[in-house]
C-alpha cells in the first residue's frame, strides 16, 4: 500500500471551455514525478504538447490498496484528467487509485463548512510553510494565451512541485488528528489506522 499525492496544472478551470493540462505531478515513495511537455512545443502546438503530457502519465500503474491523496481532487483534478484524456487520447485508458482522500473536505470541515484554499488551510490548520514563488492563476493565463516562455514553463513545474509538498505536509500532519482519521472513514470509507497497521 502506498499513498500517492497528486495534483495538476492547467490553462484554466474548465476543460469544456478549452482549458488543457500543462503538467501532472505525483509524489510518493519513489519521489516526485512531474509529467509535462516542453515549453517550445506548448508554443508551437499546445494540443500535441498536452497529448505528450497525458501520454507520459498513462503508463502509471497502481496497486489495488494504493490511496490517492489530493486537495480538490474529487471535484477538479480527477474529472479534469478524465475529460482531457477522453478528448485528446480517446483510445488510451489511464488509471488512478480507487481509494481517494481529498483533503479539501477536511479543510472545509475545519473551517466551519466554508470552502478554503490549500494555502489557507496549510497556514490556518496545518502550520505548514507555503512558499510563494509562483502564482498558479498567472501561469494558467500564460498558457491560455499560448505564449509560454521557458522560464514560465519552469515556474509551472516549480509551482506544481510546491503544491505537492504542501499537500503531503498537510496529509502527514493531519494523519495524527483523530478528527481527520474519523473524517476519512466518514467521507471516503478509508480507515487510516487499518491501512497503517
Amino acid at each position: 500500500m502506498e499513498f500517492h499525492i497528486a495534483d495538476i496544472e492547467t490553462s484554466g478551470l474548465s476543460p469544456e471551455l478549452g482549458s488543457f493540462v500543462t503538467a501532472i505531478g505525483f509524489l510518493n515513495n519513489s519521489g516526485v514525478r512531474i509529467n509535462t511537455s516542453t515549453a517550445s512545443l506548448y508554443r508551437a502546438n499546445f494540443a500535441e504538447a498536452e497529448r505528450q503530457t497525458l501520454r507520459a502519465f498513462a503508463p502509471m500503474r497502481f496497486e489495488p490498496d494504493d490511496v490517492l491523496v489530493t486537495f480538490n481532487g474529487i471535484s477538479f483534478v480527477v474529472p479534469f484528467l478524465q475529460k482531457r484524456f477522453a478528448a485528446m487520447l480517446p483510445g488510451l485508458s489511464f488509471s488512478m487509485p480507487t481509494k481517494h482522500i481529498d483533503l479539501m473536505y477536511f479543510a472545509k470541515e475545519m473551517n466551519g463548512g466554508i470552502r478554503i484554499s490549500k494555502d489557507m488551510a496549510a497556514s490556518k490548520f496545518g502550520n505548514v510553510y507555503v512558499p510563494h514563488n509562483s502564482n498558479g492563476a498567472y501561469l494558467a493565463e500564460i498558457y491560455s494565451t499560448h505564449i509560454v516562455s521557458d522560464v514560465d514553463h519552469m515556474l509551472t513545474q516549480l509551482h506544481l512541485a510546491q503544491d505537492l509538498f504542501v499537500t503531503a505536509q498537510l496529509f502527514e500532519k493531519w494523519k495524527t488528528f483523530p478528527r481527520f482519521r474519523k473524517s476519512c472513514v466518514d467521507n471516503f470509507g478509508i480507515d487510516l489506522e487499518t491501512l497503517n497497521g
